[in-house]
């Protein structure tokens, strides 16, 4: 559901900003070549909002408060990974 997350949000901004033609499959992105640039910032952008949340913190939470009576494990402590790096990353996306 975030590879869906992500793909909505990105085909909304772009569309926000004029962009209107797309070709999307599951984590597949296409516009017209004079609009790669663009996506390519845009997805960069937009996974670094979803992802610079705590996600799964946020997935556990809710799962404890659907399911009192359900005991699950704490999530393991996060890494150093510096998820702004994905904006200058050459090589997030094909």
């Amino acid at each position: 559901s975030l590879d869906a997350t992500h793909m909505m949000r990105t085909i909304v901004r772009l569309h926000s900003e004029g962009i209107r033609h797309f070709a999307m499959v599951h984590d597949s992105y296409g516009v017209h070549a004079c609009d790669v640039d663009r996506l390519h910032q845009v997805l960069r952008e937009e996974f670094v909002g979803i992802y610079s949340e705590p996600v799964l913190q946020n997935f556990l939470t809710e799962l404890r408060k659907a399911n009192p009576d359900l005991s699950f494990p704490d999530l393991p402590q996060p890494g150093n990974l510096d998820i702004r790096q994905v904006l200058s990353s050459p090589y997030f996306f094909a």
